[in-house]
């Protein structure tokens, strides 16, 4: 790990980045990939290196990042491909900044979003470096629209109270928001989890367990919720499976609230994974990812009881829509 002695201070120069935006990507060239690399060449921070890690496109990746003239920007490409996971931890393996951001090539962020947290750090008073910076995070869909937002109203510097916040909704968990430490992240094994969904809260509940880290409360990234993220029929197992996983994992490194922990994340993962089933195309399918769901956590919430619950939000905003417009 980093000391302070080690962190950049405002006019200094610098002989290698201080932070490195990564950018895994594959076929998009005419896609999201120009936003989100947009939104990084667009930073106000000067020590910056971007690194867009192509994972073997077939489209015209290549020749579109190298049309775009920064000396900031570096392209690679993988000579095959190493799924989605493995090119994350490729992004990890070529970054030379001390902090890291994985931004995936369909979400964005703010102008100001490193300089924000690198003013954070800069206040920051243990001798320690964090282990990750997390901004607040909002929500748009396919099409751009901002569907929501949350500010990083996160926790008391406790893990326990991070995850719990997390459960409440207090605060986002995202890679669009977070600033890893990359030498604290390839010490802890980098992304991983048992289906690889998970990886990014992983990786921040075992460095929250080592480490000290620093919320930065403004919403300053952006993640994008669209068909292509949204999962199918398959793949609701594979998330309860990871849930679990994660889960455990939780609990492992808070042992004394392990209890609260569990019965909490039992309720949280159950509503999670019902969300992913209802997003699913068919009503057969939707109702068998529901069983799946509310067998694989041992019956704690009851998917009736969410359904009925979305049917009510949905007639609530259906019947404020009409008065507003009356």
């Amino acid at each position: 790990m980093g000391n302070r002695s080690a962190w950049p201070i405002e006019g200094a120069l610098v002989h290698r980045p201080f932070v490195t935006i990564a950018i895994p990507t594959y076929n998009r060239s005419d896609g999201y990939l120009r936003e989100a690399l947009e939104s990084a060449l667009a930073q106000d921070y000067e020590a910056l290196e971007i690194v867009v890690v192509d994972n073997a496109s077939t489209d015209s990746t290549g020749a579109y990042v190298s049309s775009v003239a920064d000396e900031r920007l570096r392209y690679i490409r993988n000579e095959t491909n190493l799924g989605v996971n493995g090119n994350f931890n490729a992004c990890l393996e070529h970054a030379r900044g001390e902090y890291f951001l994985l931004l995936h090539d369909d979400d964005r962020i703010d102008p100001d979003f490193v300089t924000c947290c690198m003013n954070a750090l800069q206040a920051f008073s243990t001798t320690v470096a964090p282990a990750f910076i997390r901004t607040g995070t909002r929500v748009m869909d396919a099409a751009g629209r901002v569907r929501s937002e949350r500010r990083n109203d996160a926790s008391d510097g406790s893990v326990a109270d991070l995850i719990l916040s997390w459960f409440d909704r207090e605060t986002s968990l995202y890679f669009c928001s977070t600033l890893y430490h990359t030498e604290a992240l390839r010490a802890a094994g980098g992304f991983r989890s048992r289906r690889e969904l998970y990886i990014d809260v992983a990786a921040i509940v075992r460095l929250a367990a080592r480490l000290p880290w620093l919320d930065v409360r403004d919403v300053k990234a952006t993640f994008r919720r669209h068909g292509g993220n949204n999962g199918n029929a398959q793949t609701i197992e594979a998330w309860c499976d990871d849930s679990q996983y994660l889960l455990d994992l939780m609990c492992e490194v808070v042992p004394q609230r392990a209890e609260e922990i569990r019965q909490r994340g039992l309720q949280y993962f159950s509503v999670n994974n019902y969300n992913r089933a209802a997003r699913l195309d068919g009503l057969v399918n939707r109702m068998q990812a529901y069983w799946v769901v509310y067998r694989y956590f041992g019956f704690a919430s009851s998917p009736l009881r969410f359904i009925a619950y979305k049917n009510y939000r949905r007639f609530k905003d259906a019947v404020g829509g009409s008065s507003v417009s009356s």
